[in-house]
């Protein structure tokens, strides 16, 4: 915290990250900038949503619980068909070895997702988009990879272990 609050001095700390779900806000990634937030008083604090749906969102729009078989009717159009669909309009499906459809679904998902932990509210077509034209890292991307790495065996010290 120390750390944060010299590098920080003015609160001015990157986006934290946060799910939010049914109107509940969940950190994911910056704990200690939001801990450091409240300790200054700061009254906001940047952040990246991403809003998770949730069978909460469905029972509003029905006005009342759904049953099992209406949640999986949700999540089949919703969500699954949806994800299908880019994939069969662009032609594309997972590159794995026996891959099937679902496998397909679950590789365009986790592109979808991994783009709305960059702070984006992706589409299935914004993550086609992705895999087809990849683009490189930003810096900040590139610097949160070289601070995770820290401190991760290298290659020739692995070889030294081993030894």
């Amino acid at each position: 915290m120390r750390a944060l609050e010299a590098a920080f001095p003015n609160g001015d700390f990157p986006a934290v990250s946060v799910f939010e779900v049914g109107g509940a806000y969940f950190v994911s990634d910056g704990h200690h900038r939001v801990a450091l937030a409240h300790e200054r008083r700061q009254e906001f604090i940047e952040a990246e949503v991403v809003k998770l749906a949730t069978g909460w969102e469905l029972a509003k729009r029905l006005g009342r619980l759904p049953s099992p078989e209406e949640l999986g009717n949700s999540w089949l159009t919703e969500v699954y068909q949806p994800g299908l669909r880019a994939l069969n309009e662009a032609g594309l499906s997972c590159p794995y070895e026996g891959a099937t459809e679902a496998d397909s679904f679950l590789w365009l998902y986790q592109r979808r997702r991994a783009l709305w932990m960059q702070g984006t509210r992706a589409s299935y077509r914004d993550a086609v988009y992705d895999i087809r034209h990849p683009r490189r890292l930003s810096r900040r991307e590139r610097r949160r990879l070289r601070k995770a790495a820290e401190g991760l065996p290298t290659a020739e010290t692995q070889e030294l272990v081993n030894a």
